[in-house]
């Protein structure tokens, strides 16, 4: 074969693989990026940190994102905390989110199981949603930017020996899964955790004092 034609041949396969590139690119739908956020108040910073006494509450906010993808028929994930340190005072969810009108209308919502402890435990609390109509879960999608709520839940500091409580939210726990219309169960991006600092009352006092002893040097 001569070679100009040897070469030409080899630029005729190299524009048609470029071209397949570009049509299986174009064409792709990207993977949805599931995720479920825990926000708290009444720490500070991130990451908490913040120090908190016997009697003090802190408030937990759930949020479950879509990110636009519409086939989620069961969502369960879970909050693990000190329960040396901290108690659950009280906890509340909507009745449904991702409400979608239409002929084949869903939304999701609480199961029986919703925010009760996990069997066996005393510091797992389980969040746990399912499609209204599991067949028909491609109709449920995020409406609101950053996610819907799904829970909020107060703890109250009833022990301060541990020294610090820790809040950990859970999607891979035994019994956490979040499953598709298609029975398929992708990654659920979980995010949020923090920690609390419950010194003993003596400690917090002292602390007491000598911001106090700060502030009056100030002005001094």
């Amino acid at each position: 074969m001569p070679k100009i034609q040897r070469r030409r041949g080899i630029q005729f396969l190299a524009i048609n693989v470029i071209f397949a590139v570009l049509w299986v690119s174009i064409g792709a739908t990207p993977a949805a990026s599931y995720s479920t956020t825990m926000e708290h108040h009444g720490t500070m910073g991130p990451g908490g940190g913040a120090m908190l006494i016997i009697g003090e509450e802190i408030t937990v906010n759930i949020f479950f994102d879509t990110q636009g993808a519409a086939d989620v028929a069961r969502l369960s994930v879970s909050i693990q905390f000190d329960d040396e340190s901290v108690m659950i005072q009280n906890t509340s969810s909507p009745t449904y989110i991702l409400y979608s009108p239409g002929p084949n209308w869903s939304y999701l919502h609480p199961t029986a199981s919703n925010l009760t402890m996990k069997t066996g435990s005393t510091n797992e609390l389980v969040i746990d949603w399912e499609n209204s109509g599991v067949s028909n879960g491609e109709q449920a999608v995020t409406t609101t930017p950053g996610g819907d709520l799904i829970a909020t839940v107060v703890f109250v500091v009833h022990d301060s020996s541990d020294g610090t409580a820790n809040f950990h939210l859970s999607g891979n726990s035994p019994g956490n899964l979040l499953q598709l219309g298609d029975n398929s169960q992708p990654i659920n991006n979980t995010s949020g955790d923090f920690f609390i600092v419950t010194p003993e009352p003596a400690t917090a006092l002292l602390l007491g004092f000598g911001l106090v002893g700060l502030a009056l040097r100030r002005r001094i």
